[in-house]
């Protein structure tokens, strides 16, 4: 019979004959050690064409935008009210102002620029 110290040596050179046993490409398991903080590689775009041996210039247009504003804007409103006519006591009909407040939405143009660049083609 196999001692206890002996079986555990055994499973443990099984379980690493069988990381050992992995492709080189595979390092599924092995990065977890010490790789953690190895330098990444980062990959840039493709460089653009030639422009044909002149520099490109690009400028700043001017361009009209737009923001959004809300007021209070008064708005006047007239309520009938009956009165009596001080000369002759008869009931006249005549409007007081009732000035009330209400949103208004404007829009208030600012002007930005915009960086412009000439797409030309080389040819």
């Amino acid at each position: 019979m196999i001692g206890f110290s002996t079986k555990k040596l055994l499973i443990v050179g099984v379980v690493a004959g069988g990381f050992l046993a992995t492709p080189s490409e595979s390092h599924a398991i092995f990065h977890w050690f010490g790789h953690c903080c190895a330098p990444r590689t980062t990959y840039l775009p493709p460089a653009p064409a030639a422009n044909c041996g002149t520099p490109q210039v690009c400028n700043y247009v001017p361009v009209t935008a737009y923001r959004t504003q809300v007021c209070n804007v008064p708005v006047t409103a007239y309520r009938p009210i009956t009165t009596s006519n001080p000369c002759t006591g008869c009931p006249t009909t005549t409007y007081r102002p009732v000035v009330t407040y209400m949103q208004q939405v404007r829009r208030i143009p600012y002007t930005t620029y915009r960086l412009s660049c000439p797409t030309g083609q080389c040819g």
